[in-house]
Protein backbone atom coordinates (compact mmCIF):
# COMPACT_ATOMS: atom_id res chain seq x y z
CA UNK A 1 0.00 0.00 0.00
CA UNK A 2 0.93 3.85 -0.38
CA UNK A 3 2.69 5.49 3.03
CA UNK A 4 0.81 7.67 4.54
CA UNK A 5 1.77 11.52 4.99
CA UNK A 6 3.15 11.95 8.42
CA UNK A 7 4.20 9.04 9.40
CA UNK A 8 8.03 8.86 8.98
CA UNK A 9 8.37 5.95 7.20
CA UNK A 10 8.47 7.00 3.62
CA UNK A 11 11.55 9.89 5.24
CA UNK A 12 13.04 7.74 6.89
CA UNK A 13 13.49 4.96 3.78
CA UNK A 14 14.74 8.49 1.84
CA UNK A 15 16.94 9.51 4.68
CA UNK A 16 19.14 5.72 4.38
CA UNK A 17 18.41 5.84 0.64
CA UNK A 18 19.82 9.27 0.48
CA UNK A 19 23.22 8.06 2.35
CA UNK A 20 23.63 5.61 0.43
CA UNK A 21 23.60 7.84 -3.51
CA UNK A 22 26.14 10.48 -1.26
CA UNK A 23 28.38 7.36 -1.32
CA UNK A 24 27.90 6.31 -4.90
CA UNK A 25 27.53 9.99 -6.73
CA UNK A 26 23.94 8.94 -8.17
CA UNK A 27 20.68 10.76 -7.34
CA UNK A 28 17.37 9.76 -5.56
CA UNK A 29 14.51 11.29 -7.26
CA UNK A 30 10.87 11.16 -6.89
CA UNK A 31 8.54 12.31 -8.83
CA UNK A 32 5.41 14.10 -8.19
CA UNK A 33 2.89 11.10 -8.77
CA UNK A 34 -0.45 11.49 -10.03
CA UNK A 35 -2.59 9.75 -7.03
CA UNK A 36 -4.02 11.66 -4.33
CA UNK A 37 -2.82 8.76 -1.44
CA UNK A 38 0.42 9.21 -2.91
CA UNK A 39 3.18 10.91 -0.42
CA UNK A 40 4.41 12.85 -3.25
CA UNK A 41 0.86 14.05 -4.57
CA UNK A 42 1.23 17.55 -4.07
CA UNK A 43 3.71 20.64 -3.57
CA UNK A 44 3.00 20.56 0.09
CA UNK A 45 3.60 17.00 0.54
CA UNK A 46 6.67 17.39 -1.42
CA UNK A 47 7.62 20.40 0.57
CA UNK A 48 7.49 18.36 3.51
CA UNK A 49 9.82 15.14 1.98
CA UNK A 50 11.90 18.09 0.59
CA UNK A 51 12.58 19.33 4.11
CA UNK A 52 12.94 16.34 5.76
CA UNK A 53 15.39 14.79 3.17
CA UNK A 54 17.86 17.78 1.56
CA UNK A 55 19.97 15.25 -0.53
CA UNK A 56 16.59 13.72 -2.55
CA UNK A 57 16.42 15.31 -6.22
CA UNK A 58 12.77 15.78 -8.29
CA UNK A 59 11.44 14.14 -11.14
CA UNK A 60 8.74 17.34 -12.48
CA UNK A 61 5.66 15.68 -14.31
CA UNK A 62 3.66 18.71 -14.99
CA UNK A 63 0.82 16.24 -16.19
CA UNK A 64 0.34 14.18 -12.94
CA UNK A 65 -0.02 17.46 -11.44
CA UNK A 66 -2.88 18.85 -13.94
CA UNK A 67 -4.42 15.21 -13.57
CA UNK A 68 -3.94 15.16 -10.08
CA UNK A 69 -6.86 17.72 -9.88
CA UNK A 70 -5.76 19.05 -6.63
CA UNK A 71 -5.16 22.53 -7.91
CA UNK A 72 -0.98 22.81 -7.52
CA UNK A 73 0.32 24.77 -10.47
CA UNK A 74 3.25 23.21 -11.94
CA UNK A 75 5.21 26.64 -12.07
CA UNK A 76 5.17 26.76 -9.20
CA UNK A 77 6.67 23.39 -8.12
CA UNK A 78 9.13 24.39 -10.80
CA UNK A 79 9.96 27.84 -9.48
CA UNK A 80 9.88 26.12 -5.84
CA UNK A 81 11.83 22.80 -5.98
CA UNK A 82 14.01 23.69 -9.60
CA UNK A 83 17.00 23.35 -7.63
CA UNK A 84 16.31 19.38 -6.95
CA UNK A 85 15.07 18.38 -10.98
CA UNK A 86 17.60 16.00 -12.14
CA UNK A 87 14.63 14.66 -14.95
CA UNK A 88 11.50 15.91 -16.48
CA UNK A 89 8.76 14.27 -17.83
CA UNK A 90 6.68 15.87 -20.93
CA UNK A 91 2.89 14.88 -22.25
CA UNK A 92 -0.16 16.98 -23.05
CA UNK A 93 -4.04 16.69 -21.15
CA UNK A 94 -7.00 17.98 -23.34
CA UNK A 95 -7.99 21.76 -21.68
CA UNK A 96 -11.22 19.99 -21.03
CA UNK A 97 -10.96 16.48 -19.29
CA UNK A 98 -7.95 16.48 -16.79
CA UNK A 99 -6.22 12.96 -17.43
CA UNK A 100 -6.93 12.50 -21.16
CA UNK A 101 -4.11 12.42 -23.42
CA UNK A 102 -3.78 14.99 -26.71
CA UNK A 103 -0.27 15.53 -28.68
CA UNK A 104 2.36 17.48 -27.04
CA UNK A 105 2.23 20.96 -27.13
CA UNK A 106 -1.94 21.19 -28.18
CA UNK A 107 -3.37 20.89 -24.82
CA UNK A 108 -3.01 22.75 -21.28
CA UNK A 109 0.18 21.44 -19.69
CA UNK A 110 2.54 24.34 -20.09
CA UNK A 111 5.48 21.93 -20.96
CA UNK A 112 7.19 24.68 -23.02
CA UNK A 113 7.59 27.30 -20.88
CA UNK A 114 8.73 24.63 -18.56
CA UNK A 115 11.32 23.60 -21.03
CA UNK A 116 12.64 26.90 -21.89
CA UNK A 117 12.65 27.37 -18.27
CA UNK A 118 15.39 24.88 -17.16
CA UNK A 119 17.31 25.39 -20.12
CA UNK A 120 17.48 28.37 -19.24
CA UNK A 121 18.49 28.08 -15.63
CA UNK A 122 21.25 25.84 -16.60
CA UNK A 123 19.05 22.55 -16.43
CA UNK A 124 21.42 19.64 -18.26
CA UNK A 125 18.73 16.66 -17.16
CA UNK A 126 16.65 14.26 -19.23
CA UNK A 127 13.35 15.23 -20.78
CA UNK A 128 10.72 12.01 -21.34
CA UNK A 129 8.37 11.94 -23.93
CA UNK A 130 5.05 10.28 -22.04
CA UNK A 131 2.86 9.29 -24.92
CA UNK A 132 1.71 6.38 -23.53
CA UNK A 133 -2.52 7.00 -24.00
CA UNK A 134 -1.63 7.97 -27.27
CA UNK A 135 -3.39 5.81 -30.27
CA UNK A 136 -0.55 5.46 -32.19
CA UNK A 137 2.23 5.60 -29.64
CA UNK A 138 5.17 5.48 -32.35
CA UNK A 139 3.71 8.15 -34.14
CA UNK A 140 2.87 10.59 -31.07
CA UNK A 141 6.01 10.03 -29.66
CA UNK A 142 7.99 10.98 -33.11
CA UNK A 143 5.49 14.03 -33.21
CA UNK A 144 6.49 15.20 -29.26
CA UNK A 145 10.28 14.72 -30.43
CA UNK A 146 9.66 17.11 -32.72
CA UNK A 147 7.37 19.59 -30.78
CA UNK A 148 10.17 18.93 -27.62
CA UNK A 149 13.00 19.66 -30.25
CA UNK A 150 11.45 22.76 -31.26
CA UNK A 151 11.25 24.11 -27.93
CA UNK A 152 14.45 23.38 -27.30
CA UNK A 153 16.00 25.63 -30.45
CA UNK A 154 13.71 28.71 -29.63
Amino acid sequence: GLIEPGTGTFLTFSFHVSDLTALQSTAVTVEDFGNVRSPCASIARLKELFDGVPDLKFTLDAGNFYSIGQGDDPLEALKLFRDRIVHCHVKDYRKDQAGKWCPLGKGCIPSEKIVKDLVASGYRGYFTIEESQAPDYLKAVEDAERVLSGYLKK
